[in-house]
């Protein structure tokens, strides 16, 4: 009985862990706001072009690429202009939390940012439009990753208004367990099973026996 507790225990830990630790698994995606797509480790600090300001994400938009100036924008200069160049890539990712396709929303941290999300389903994300403000003056650029969309590009409607859209190639598809944490799961499960039963076992020879 404690060796199938403990059994229990170290499945379900195992597939925390692998799911903590996987960078990319299909249908996993991440948002980085930070300067040239820059990830943190232990030695390291990043920080982005953005101000603090907020993002909304919808997607399988079917918005067309014309008009969208793809990989660098520069937006309209009136007045004083900044120059921080804000950098945005959608990429492959790993552990995250449940993209909505009709509105999605986030904020830049000290200008940057790392966003992890999958795609629940029903289907691919085909698109997705990111709509947020623009300083005037800065440049804007935008990356793909290739395994996921094709094009990135900027458009300022009218107002202040900057949309980023990411389309082409693949797509993002529906989120799915990776091969080794589906394992995990059927042995604790079939584990969790297994100690249930012989609980009830015990359950009903102490009543037959008394």
């Amino acid at each position: 009985m404690k060796v199938l507790r403990l059994l229990c225990v170290a499945c379900f830990a195992l597939l925390g862990a692998a799911w903590a630790k996987a960078d990319t698994v299909p249908g996993h995606f991440q948002i980085n706001l930070n300067d040239f797509g820059c990830v943190p480790s232990s030695d390291s600090f990043c920080t982005g072009g953005w101000d603090s300001q907020g993002f909304t994400a919808t997607g399988n938009t079917g918005t067309s690429t014309e008009g969208f100036t793809e990989g660098e924008f520069t937006a309209p200069c009136f007045d004083s202009c900044d120059d921080f160049d804000p950098y945005i890539l959608i990429s492959a990712g790993g552990r995250s939390d449940p993209f909505d396709v009709e509105g999605t929303s986030f904020s830049a941290i000290e200008g940057g940012g790392i966003f992890n999300y999958f795609n629940p389903g029903p289907g691919t994300i085909t698109d997705i439009l990111i709509t947020t403000t623009f300083v005037p003056g800065e440049t804007y650029h935008c990356s793909v990753d290739q395994t996921l969309f094709s094009f990135c590009g900027f458009m300022d409607p009218p107002g202040n208004q900057l949309e980023i859209l990411y389309s082409g190639g693949p797509g993002i598809p529906v989120a799915t367990p990776e091969p080794a944490s589906g394992v995990l799961l059927l042995i604790a499960s079939a584990a969790v099973v297994a100690v249930h039963r012989m609980r009830s076992a015990k359950v009903n020879a102490s009543l037959f026996c008394c």
